[in-house]
Formats: C-alpha cells, sequence, structure tokens
C-alpha cells in the first residue's frame, strides 16, 4: 500500500480536478465523439484468483459494461467510447472459462463492441472452437503468464 503523502495509482477510477484540466486542455479537442476503445478489460473480481490484482481488488466486484461507460464518462465527459475491443483481465491464476462466459454475457447487449477470448494451453482446441462461435467472440488473446515455466 501507498505511504501516506504517495500518489496511489490503484485508486479505482478516482477522477481528480488534475484529471479533468488535463482532459480539457490536451484530450477533448483530439478525442472524437463516437471512438472506438481498441484495448479495454471487463472482469468480476471473483474469477481473477489469487491474489488479486490491486486494481481490480480496490474496485467494484464487477467491472461490466456499465460500470466502463460510467467511469470513462467522469474522465471523459461528453466523449466516452461507444464501443470497444473488450476482454477479461489476465491474471496467472485466471478461471479462464468463467472469465470469458462473463465477457461474453456483456457484449451480447452491446452490438458496437467486440469481444477477445483468453486462452490458455490447457484449454480443449475443439471447446475453445465452439465457445467462440457460439458467443461470437472476433478472435482471442494469449498472454504468456500462462505459460507452463
Amino acid at each position: 500500500m501507498s505511504a501516506p503523502n504517495e500518489i496511489d495509482p490503484y485508486v479505482w477510477a478516482e477522477v481528480s480536478d488534475d484529471d479533468l484540466d488535463l482532459w480539457n486542455r490536451f484530450l477533448r479537442d483530439f478525442v472524437p465523439p463516437d471512438a472506438f476503445d481498441a484495448h479495454a478489460h471487463l472482469w468480476r473480481v471473483a474469477d481473477l484468483g489469487s491474489p488479486t490484482p490491486a486494481l481490480a481488488a480496490h474496485g467494484p466486484a464487477e467491472v461490466t459494461r456499465a460500470v466502463y461507460d460510467e467511469r470513462l464518462s467522469r474522465w471523459m465527459p461528453g466523449r466516452c467510447p461507444t464501443g470497444g475491443l473488450f476482454f477479461p483481465f489476465p491474471t496467472r491464476s485466471l478461471r479462464v472459462e468463467d472469465a470469458n462466459r462473463f465477457l461474453a454475457d456483456q457484449m451480447r447487449g452491446d452490438p458496437g463492441s467486440r469481444g477477445l477470448m483468453i486462452l490458455t494451453p490447457r484449454q480443449n482446441p475443439v471447446d475453445v472452437e465452439r465457445q467462440i462461435e457460439e458467443d461470437g467472440f472476433v478472435g482471442f488473446k494469449v498472454y504468456h503468464l500462462f505459460a507452463e515455466r
């Protein structure tokens, strides 16, 4: 945990006056309306395993598409992305199937966004292909942290 006078980068989605000043002075005119976020994560803390990453541990139990919109709207007033490429939050002990299912459920109600499925070397290729087709994933993401080393 941070010392009392140190800035804690993991305070969940707090937006300060300095953040809004940065946004208004440098980014508001740069970010177009209806932007597409090309890299964003949605997750349930219960799927992340242990130890829970600090960022997730300090936030809500579920980061849904609605939570994403609400939090980004605070920091980017009037310019929150209207769609995105979302995938689960990777952790070494991630419950991969549950995390992928949660993401697929979030994408069902969001026609402007797409989902990437997280894959590990331990998954069955037939099951993966079936889930990609059934859940409409547009691709998959492989992380080095799932390698057996």
